[in-house]
């Protein structure tokens, strides 16, 4: 079946959790995974928060992440969130920024995602903490040691995140050509009388973008 652009995008995203718990101990992966596992996992990797050092163990997470896909669904989610800065403060390097798990039921979801213009399947919608303890068992970074040191989770992050979401690019692609074909169907061209889909220029545009399509399939489903 052709690729649909807003489910490989809630794969790319449900991969998140799988990955960052890699970096966890055996018992809070098993905290994680004891669940619903039909259900989706979601993340936001984008640093929206931060990530405040608790005096009696963890991190309290404040912040807004606006675009956390599938949210309404998952039990669990990886939030992105930035550390205390580097002691000195002026000490080289980007910002620190480490991911820290915690159940959804944990978040406040804010509804955005009904006004969406594109990938309304995706479900994605905005979510907030304040003062979210997270335990230190629950926190890790990509950067981190694997504990789970297999060769599946050896696999870069942007590698594994690219397969799953190049499926975007094709879905999208394959339902342009669908709604292509769609348009031009039976109409009739008001200039010379002929039909659309009879006029060499256009069958010539759709077979290029077949064939573009079905060589990108067969490239992806190789990689």
């Amino acid at each position: 079946s052709d690729p649909d652009p807003s489910a490989a995008w809630h794969l790319s995203n449900t991969l998140a959790v799988p990955m960052a718990a890699a970096h966890l101990g055996e018992p809070a992966r098993r905290e994680i995974f004891s669940g619903d596992l039909r259900r989706p996992f979601c993340v936001s990797n984008s640093p929206a928060g931060t990530a405040t050092p608790d005096p009696s163990g963890g991190h309290r997470l404040d912040g807004d992440w606006p675009f956390v896909t599938g949210v309404l669904e998952a039990q669990w989610t990886v939030l992105a969130a930035q550390l205390p800065p580097r002691q000195p403060p002026d000490a080289a390097g980007p910002p620190r920024v480490g991911l820290f798990l915690t159940r959804t039921a944990n978040l406040q979801i804010h509804s955005t995602w009904p006004a969406a213009a594109a990938m309304r399947g995706t479900g994605s919608n905005a979510v907030s903490a304040h003062e979210l303890l997270v335990a230190d068992d629950l926190a890790t970074s990509w950067w981190a040691p694997l504990d789970l040191d297999r060769p599946l989770y050896r696999i870069s992050v942007p590698a594994m995140a690219f397969i799953s979401t190049a499926a975007v690019a094709l879905g999208v692609l394959s339902a342009c050509l669908a709604a292509t074909i769609d348009l031009v169907g039976d109409r009739v061209s008001r200039a010379d009388g002929l039909a659309y889909a009879d006029k060499p220029r256009f069958q010539e545009a759709i077979a290029e973008s077949e064939a573009a399509l079905r060589a990108l399939r067969a490239g992806y489903h190789g990689a």
